[in-house]
């Protein structure tokens, strides 16, 4: 039988039927003990950690991943058009200081008139303005998920944007929300005790 795959979705509670379905283990929830749920909510497959021995409802076709993480990224990049391909990028990492280092450089490319964007911590915007990412129209973290991410990266790369300067928290790389980006220049400021 064939499927096709309608989106992709991490939260068995958002999936909508025909979504691909990420099995993530987090700090207080893993992935893996909604497949039932996204079986019967219509999910055309699911994609599960290579480790993964519980069981698996019957007729759910599924993809074993080493990093579903890393795989997720992935597959919101190409799902979006692989907008990491279409624009350069500018991380900023460590543990204070990103917020000032991103909005100088941010400045600086502005002034120089070159296309650009911002994601990061006070909010994200590019050439055709902000991003609202929550309520408050902030963004509602330093890194977004990649389900808010590559569609932002797809918009950012339709309004015609040449460089992308992110703030990429720590645990936004031991989340590999990253993986798909190949960064053109890496800004590390600091280690401190936090970390």
């Amino acid at each position: 039988m064939i499927h096709i795959v309608s989106g992709i979705c991490t939260d068995s509670n958002q999936l909508e039927k025909g979504n691909l379905f990420v099995c993530l283990r987090g700090a207080h929830a893993d992935g893996h003990d909604y497949l039932d749920d996204a079986a019967a909510r219509g999910a055309c497959a699911a994609v599960i950690a290579a480790d993964y021995a519980g069981s698996i409802p019957d007729g759910l076709c599924t993809v074993r991943a080493l990093h579903t993480r890393a795989a997720v990224a992935y597959l919101l990049d190409a799902w979006y058009g692989k907008p990491s391909e279409k624009m350069r990028f500018v991380g900023i990492t460590g543990t204070n200081g990103k917020t000032s280092v991103a909005w100088l450089l941010y400045g600086l490319l502005k002034y120089a008139q070159i296309p650009c964007a911002l994601i990061g911590t006070v909010r994200c915007e590019g050439p055709a303005g902000i991003f609202p990412l929550d309520a408050s129209g902030c963004a509602n973290m330093t890194t977004p998920d990649p389900e808010q991410l590559y569609p932002m990266l797809a918009k950012l790369a339709e309004q015609g944007t040449q460089i992308v300067v992110m703030e990429v928290t720590s645990h936004a790389l031991v989340q590999e929300r990253c993986a798909p980006l190949n960064f053109s220049l890496g800004i590390y400021n600091n280690l401190t005790r936090d970390h």
